[in-house]
């Protein structure tokens, strides 16, 4: 695994951009999206009425589904023991940032390790960078916690397909309701957007499996409709991110964008349930 690995894959931590970076070349991942969905309203909602932010919005992650699928297992340790073959990662302290303009959006930030003679070789996903670090540097940023991920080689077709049907109906049974956009709610809404941005190309990548395994009826006219959809969340993110940055703000083109995803939204999630193998 590389620094470049970690750009080509659906994170929404740190801890699951090593994951999937490590996995990809391995398995297939869009497994690991079986579990990636959540209602539209459902993201939106908490985070305008109830202000949580995008690093602890709570979630499903991805080490826990491939968990349940019989494909890893983890340890987490208080002292770090470098385990050879297996993903190694470390929390670190901000000793790890004296240096940098740029610090992670949440307190509990692991880098991925590997040895390499007497040193260590580190990724860090956030500011994206790799090197060597020294026995006595890792000392000093290793914050007590590890966590070691091993392949187990197997996989629990019946979870997979209990999981499959469950997205299906949650994808089926969801409902789509705008709000109204106001000045005070942009970040919220933008943190909401981001989240859902991920989660809406992961399961287009589990479509796309699904297709494969002929559970799916995929076709150009579907493909369209996935990436209509997937460019309103990146062109409203981009958007709010523009207004928030500049603190100049035009609310009616905001939610237009906003009305727009959406519809954007409904249609996907109709064309879905009508091409369910």
């Amino acid at each position: 695994m590389n620094k470049e690995d970690l750009g080509k894959v659906l994170s929404l931590s740190c801890v699951e951009n090593y994951f999937l970076g490590y996995l990809q070349k391995r398995i297939d991942i869009r497994l690991l999206y079986v579990e990636s969905f959540v209602s539209f309203n459902e993201v939106i909602n908490v985070f305008l009425d109830e202000h949580v932010s995008y690093e602890n919005y709570p979630l499903t992650r991805l080490q826990e589904t491939s968990e349940k699928l019989g494909l890893t297992s983890h340890r987490l340790n208080k002292r770090f023991r470098y385990q050879k073959g297996e993903l190694n990662l470390i929390r670190v302290n901000r000793k790890l940032f004296s240096n940098s303009r740029i610090t992670p959006w949440r307190a509990d930030h692991y880098i991925a390790i590997e040895k390499a003679e007497d040193e260590y070789k580190y990724i860090n996903n956030y500011p994206l960078s790799e090197g060597i670090m020294s026995q006595k540097r890792l000392s000093e940023i290793y914050d007590g916690a590890s966590l070691i991920f091993q392949e187990e080689g197997k996989f629990n077709e019946r979870k997979y397909k209990e999981l499959s049907v469950l997205q299906y109906t949650k994808i089926s049974n969801q409902s789509v309701d705008a709000v109204s956009i106001t000045e005070e709610k942009l970040i919220h809404l933008r943190d909401a957007i981001m989240i859902l941005k991920v989660l809406r190309k992961r399961v287009t990548a589990w479509l796309q499996l699904e297709a494969e395994r002929k559970n799916f009826s995929e076709d150009l006219s579907f493909l369209l409709l996935a990436e209509k959809l997937n460019k309103g969340y990146e062109n409203l993110q981009t958007a709010l991110q523009l207004q928030i940055t500049r603190r100049r703000t035009d609310i009616n083109s905001l939610n237009e964008k906003f009305l727009s995803l959406c519809e954007s939204e409904r249609q996907w999630g109709k064309e879905i349930q009508k091409r369910r193998g």
